[in-house]
């Protein structure tokens, strides 16, 4: 079997809610020697189809969720049997949420499952979350990466509001925004460091501005 067959196999393990299909799959990478980036690519391609679905009304919410879990197998067997990928992921603290304004979660839920899920600590704030919220998370959890997500424009004030006092209160901070209402402009714009668009990038997004000094 060629590799682009295996990250095939993995990717659609995923869409089909199939967490065995997922782990058995991933077996074959231990023979044929795949690099533990390009299964994960997988692994998050196979989220984002079942997140596509998800908004197509192709999938419910517990279909969905189903699909969460066959990646969190996926990112397990990476984390237990693969020490090259398990070793170069970091003691990062993330907080993440919705800002005030918006209600809407799902978005946030996928990335902060795919942070925790890649070896993050995660520290998910909820949804309506006031700047002031924000900086007491990051004070409490000693957070390095403040993520922020708002699906609807009507909010983005208010996301720049809490990303301009990040920066003042909490200057070592880094920022990383994602959601609907925003692009990788309007993300530059506000003063964020980072732009996550999907689950697909929000791994090597989130490395990359790490390595920021």
């Amino acid at each position: 079997m060629s590799f682009e067959d295996i990250l095939l196999k993995i990717e659609k393990g995923v869409i089909e809610k199939n967490p065995e299909s997922v782990k058995s799959s991933l077996s074959l990478t231990e023979i044929n020697g795949l690099q533990a980036d390009d299964v994960f690519q997988a692994l998050a391609k196979g989220l984002e189809t079942a997140r596509q679905n998800l908004a197509a009304d192709q999938f419910s919410i517990a279909e969905f969720l189903l699909s969460i879990d066959a990646f969190k197998a996926g990112v397990r067997h990476l984390n237990e049997t693969l020490p090259d990928y398990s070793e170069k992921k970091r003691d990062s603290r993330i907080i993440i949420g919705v800002v005030e304004g918006d209600v809407h979660d799902l978005g946030k839920n996928i990335i902060a499952s795919v942070l925790d899920a890649s070896g993050f600590n995660v520290f998910d704030l909820g949804k309506e979350v006031t700047c002031d919220m924000f900086l007491s998370g990051i004070k409490s959890h000693d957070a390095s990466i403040a993520a922020l997500s708002s699906m609807m424009s009507t909010s983005l004030e208010n996301m720049k509001e809490i990303v301009q006092r990040i920066r003042r209160d909490c200057p070592d901070v880094k920022i990383l925004v994602g959601g609907a209402a925003l692009n990788q402009k309007v993300a530059m714009a506000i003063g964020s460091n980072g732009y996550a668009d999907s689950a697909l990038t929000v791994i090597e997004e989130t490395e990359r501005i790490l390595r920021e000094s």
